[in-house]
């Protein structure tokens, strides 16, 4: 009984692969990602969003509350 050799896949191997699955099946996607750059920071709407981070705080004093 012969075993045959395991591939091991990265992360990277994995996002390259779904990148260009994405870009085969979508060719204009590319182009417009760069026209909506000229416009919108980074090219989507989503970075101009800002959060205001909070500091969280905690009582350790009292377990049950």
């Amino acid at each position: 009984m012969q075993q045959s050799a395991k591939t091991r896949f990265t992360i990277d191997d994995a996002v390259a692969h779904e990148q260009r699955v994405y870009e085969t099946s979508n060719p204009t996607s590319r182009q417009k990602f760069e026209a909506a750059k000229e416009v919108l920071p980074g090219g989507n709407t989503r970075r101009s969003l800002y959060l205001v981070r909070s500091r969280s705080s905690f009582n350790l004093r009292d377990p049950a509350r």
